[in-house]
């Protein structure tokens, strides 16, 4: 049974930067390493998150919906839902996450993913069937 990963947006930021930087490269091998083990999971949240830090850094649109495209093509796409919302709040009471990092949590369990890819949250945090980890 393949592992189902959730992938924040960092992971997307660095894959795309185009070389830029040395984590690129790590993400490029951790993608092509897990690819027929892992279903790779996501969220509209972090797509937007990706778009934003892209054209801040100089992204044109055009190829920001590249990159949109690329992403929904490699990952399923998670919908955000009430039942989210409410199981971020418990989260974020819990264990102090960002809004933000409550709401992609909650999401990955929603999902049922096994990893949550993200370099944002304490690496090797286990939450229920979860675990958070990252990869640089």
């Amino acid at each position: 049974m393949a592992n189902r990963v959730f992938t924040d947006s960092n992971i997307w930021v660095y894959f795309f930067s185009d070389g830029e930087n040395h984590k690129a490269g790590i993400v490029e091998k951790f993608l092509a390493d897990s690819v027929f083990k892992s279903v790779f999971i996501t969220s509209c949240q972090v797509v937007n998150e990706v778009s934003n830090v892209l054209k801040r850094h100089g992204f044109p649109e055009e190829k920001i919906r590249v990159v949109i495209q690329e992403i929904t093509n490699i990952c399923l796409m998670q919908d955000l839902t009430v039942d989210i919302s409410l199981l971020a709040s418990g989260l974020r009471e819990k264990y102090s996450f960002s809004f933000w990092d409550s709401i992609i949590v909650a999401t990955a369990k929603t999902a049922d993913c096994d990893l949550l890819m993200s370099e944002d949250m304490q690496d090797g945090l286990v939450i229920d069937d979860l675990t958070i980890e990252n990869i640089f």
